[in-house]
């Protein structure tokens, strides 16, 4: 768990944060097909991966910053790239989530059935 008193970590423990209420409205957008789904399984996969990321990258600053001290090289070089990391994993986690409910997914397989010359069933 991250300790109190890092307050250089405080920006990153909201990244991505997903509300419980959002689980309740994606099942009720897609049903029960959201498992046969696979654009939306992978989107949540991907959102998935990248918390258990970012909750990596923040173990590891806090474990540095238990062992070097404030204004160690190690720490600053540290701290610079795990914040990197941690706003790149926010921007895809927000991506993923955000393209759960704003995609081209119908139109995708239109057009990818409309090239194997599949019929779209009604």
């Amino acid at each position: 768990a991250i300790r109190a008193g890092r307050p250089e970590l405080v920006p990153f423990l909201f990244a991505g944060k997903l509300h419980v209420n959002d689980v309740p409205l994606l099942y009720q957008k897609y049903k029960e097909g959201i498992v046969d789904r696979q654009y939306h399984a992978g989107r949540i996969a991907d959102a998935a991966i990248e918390l258990y990321s970012s909750a990596s990258m923040l173990r590891r600053l806090d474990t540095i910053f238990d062992q070097y001290p404030e204004g160690s090289r190690e720490r600053t070089d540290a701290y610079r790239t795990g914040s990197f990391a941690l706003k790149l994993s926010d921007r895809k986690l927000r991506r993923a989530l955000a393209e759960l409910w704003d995609n081209d997914d119908d139109h995708s397989n239109d057009v990818a059935n409309a090239a194997l010359g599949w019929r779209k069933s009604s």
